[in-house]
Parts: C-alpha cells; sequence; structure tokens
C-alpha cells in the first residue's frame, strides 16, 4: 500500500514479522554462538531492503533495517569467530505474487543454494550481505 494508506496497526505487523522475529532470533542465536566461540547466522532480507518503490514503504523500511541489523551484528559477532550474512533475494516463486510468470521468478531453490552457499565458506570468509536476482535472458 501506499504509505498514507497504512495504519499503525501495518506498521507494528510488518516491523514485528520483518524485524523482530529477526532480532529476537539473531540475538539468541548469538548468545549460543558466543558461548560455543562461533557460528554463521543468516538474516533473509530482500532487494527490499536495498531500493525502495512505491507501495512498499513499510515493507522496504523493515527490510532494509534488517540488513542495518545485520551489519552492525556482524561487527560484535567478528571478534567472536561469528560471522552474520543478510541475503537480498529478488522476487520469489513462493505463490504469493500473481499475475507472474513463475519464470520470471527466482526459484525457492536458488534461494536454498545461496543460503548454504553462505553457512559452509571457510570460516576466515565473511559475506555481509549477498544480493540475489534474476538474470534477464540474453
Amino acid at each position: 500500500k501506499a504509505l498514507i494508506d497504512t495504519t499503525t496497526d501495518d506498521y507494528a505487523r510488518v516491523l514485528d514479522t520483518n524485524l523482530k522475529g529477526v532480532y529476537l532470533g539473531s540475538r539468541e542465536a548469538f548468545k549460543v554462538m558466543r558461548a560455543r566461540a562461533g557460528g554463521t547466522i543468516l538474516n533473509m532480507a530482500s532487494v527490499a531492503g536495498k531500493d525502495a518503490w512505491a507501495g512498499l514503504g513499510l515493507y522496504s523500511a523493515s527490510k532494509f533495517a534488517v540488513v542495518g541489523l545485520s551489519r552492525a551484528l556482524a561487527d560484535e559477532g567478528a571478534p567472536l569467530g561469528i560471522r552474520v550474512s543478510a541475503l537480498c533475494p529478488g522476487a520469489v516463486n513462493t505463490g504469493v505474487l500473481t499475475g507472474v510468470d513463475p519464470q520470471q521468478l527466482i526459484q525457492p531453490e536458488d534461494v536454498a543454494d545461496a543460503a548454504m552457499y553462505l553457512v559452509t565458506l571457510p570460516r576466515n570468509v565473511e559475506v555481509r550481505e549477498m544480493v540475489l536476482d534474476r538474470r534477464e535472458p540474453r
């Protein structure tokens, strides 16, 4: 919705889902990983956390916040052996988008492959964020 058409309930729902959930999950994972002296946290953001479009103001704000929180956590975790990455996929074929050719979307297995790549990197390597988008056919 356009920002002017949103309510404070919309705001709370979007931020609680997209940011508070990441905050709570990251905080608890961080505690466990600090005790274990290492680990990897992968937060799901979006290309909407790197750019914004009309009608997606609240969603974009929440995903920008996820990217920012992930960067801060990466700095906090570095001395403790904890890596934090934000994965920022474009539109994914999840069935949520209607009227879009599924072939024009990123496939869920591609997001899963990118996530596996990020969490299996050697301990001395970090990718703070990865943007995953569909390549246009040539």
